[in-house]
């Protein structure tokens, strides 16, 4: 992102004003709704570099292998869990024959 170019196209003139050895020295002036341009640019500029470096992560993410150990541990998660989901089930069925009956 070059900055001084996003200026000039929003609409802000910029001036080089001095070089020393190797740093320059610019003057930037403008309007109040060339700056807002400029505000919106850079606000553009900045997310459009961030879901390309995202892209790029994406991609060269690999996925992470489950061992044997993560797998029948989440198994054996999912097998309490049901259980507990079964015995809060089975006493309202066997309270619910006691009134039929």
């Amino acid at each position: 992102m070059n900055i001084l170019e996003l200026a000039t196209q929003s609409g802000l003139q910029v001036l080089l004003d001095a070089r020393i050895g190797s740093q320059t020295y610019h003057s930037i002036s403008g309007s109040i709704s060339a700056l807002q341009r400029f505000a919106d640019s850079i606000k553009a500029a900045t997310l459009a570099e961030s879901a390309k470096r995202e892209d790029a992560e994406r991609a060269t993410k690999q996925p992470v292998p489950r061992s044997a150990a993560v797998r029948a541990r989440r198994a054996h998660r999912r097998a309490l869990l049901c259980r507990r989901v079964s015995v809060v089930v089975r006493p309202a069925a066997a309270t619910f024959r006691s009134r039929a009956g």
